[in-house]
């Protein structure tokens, strides 16, 4: 009987010694995370939900209404440039000042070789905390006491003025500062232009601060 015992202790001694190896350390990386791209719905966009100048993502679940301010932290930025292409053609797109040089002296579409033939363009990665009567479809993910959703904006033109440049101003004014700490006030615009209406986005900085985690997950979205 004895023996019986000891062999016993010495199998659940081996099983508690595999449970305790450490797993592999965690490594975050932005490239594996699946953030949506977000639209302003308009009166050319082909799906039911929401209404004109709404922030949708999938065609499906509106995160800000039209002209209605709306609480937002920004993650991380990157400002890039692409070709005028028609519609339906590809275009390139390049991320630095001088790959634009280079991308306007051989485009098709750059006649006199200048990068300001080419389109301006900046992507926003951004978080917005599901309001009390919001949906835990449109806003998916707990990140601290809340549920958000996170995702990227492609902002061009006026709405790039309006959005990436006052961000970039505040950013450059504070270096060194959480790109994430402070909340801005998301609102969308109707705009009459010369050829047609359009909805814009723009930012103003809010008086509130995001929650600590909103804050650490924008240092590893800049680290």
């Amino acid at each position: 009987m004895s023996k019986t015992k000891t062999k016993v202790k010495e199998e659940i001694v081996e099983v508690n010694q595999e449970l305790s190896t450490p797993a592999p350390e965690f490594v975050f990386d932005l490239t594996k995370m699946d953030i949506p791209y977000y639209s302003i719905k308009c009166s050319q966009s082909k799906y039911e939900a929401g209404e004109d100048g709404d922030v949708v993502h999938d065609k499906t679940y509106v995160v800000a209404k039209a002209e209605t301010p709306t609480d937002i932290s920004f993650l991380k930025f990157r400002q890039g440039w692409r070709e005028k292409a028609p519609f339906g053609e590809e275009r390139e797109t390049v991320w630095t000042q001088d790959e634009a040089e280079e991308l306007a002296a051989r485009s098709p579409y750059c006649r006199n070789d200048k990068v300001s033939e080419l389109e301006e363009f900046a992507l926003l990665w951004f978080a917005i905390e599901m309001p009390d009567d919001g949906d835990f479809q449109a806003f998916p993910h707990p990140i601290g006491d809340s549920m958000y959703c996170l995702g990227v904006m492609d902002v061009k033109n006026l709405g790039f003025k309006n959005t990436y440049k006052r961000l970039y101003t505040h950013w450059g004014l504070n270096q060194g500062a959480n790109l994430g700490a402070k909340k801005w006030s998301l609102i969308t615009r109707h705009h009459s232009g010369t050829k047609s209406d359009y909805w814009s986005p723009e930012i103003h900085i809010s008086k509130g601060e995001s929650s600590k985690e909103i804050q650490e997950l924008a240092m590893k979205f800049n680290s």
